[in-house]
């Protein structure tokens, strides 16, 4: 569920995700020396991005990384018994499991890097056009 408020006494954009339960806050402040290009599209574009990167953050550290570490932990200590063979459908259905989270882990950090450098270059670039709008009414 998403919930969007802006606040005119300081063009405050605000974001809230609500995900299995928990709300994440995304905010995007206008600087003062942009309020003549403020954007409601862009504020709560930030806002929400910001929002999502908490989300994803919260699922990356609260539900994949303990899967990695439980079933690396769990094929560790199985790994290391006298009795282990390495054929067995358990044992392979255990390693499965474990590649499974740990790439799941891979594509969500990537996730969020890409999410964060979106979010730059995004912020980066409205500047870049904002400077030019400004060069333009002054001549």
């Amino acid at each position: 569920m998403l919930d969007y408020r802006f606040s005119h006494y300081d063009y405050t954009y605000q974001c809230q995700i609500s995900y299995n339960g928990i709300t994440f806050f995304g905010e995007a402040k206008c600087h003062p020396d942009d309020y003549d290009m403020c954007s409601e599209r862009t504020g709560y574009f930030i806002a929400e991005t910001r929002a999502n990167l908490a989300k994803l953050r919260y699922c990356r550290d609260h539900e994949i990384m303990p899967m990695v570490k439980h079933y690396k932990h769990f094929y560790d200590c199985i790994s290391h018994s006298s009795k282990f063979n390495k054929e067995s459908y358990e044992t392979e259905m255990i390693y499965r499991e474990k590649r499974k989270w740990e790439k799941a882990l891979e594509a969500i950090r990537d996730e969020i890097k890409h999410n964060r450098e979106y979010l730059r270059k995004y912020i980066a670039d409205k500047e870049k056009l904002h400077n030019k709008i400004r060069q333009g009414k002054s001549n």
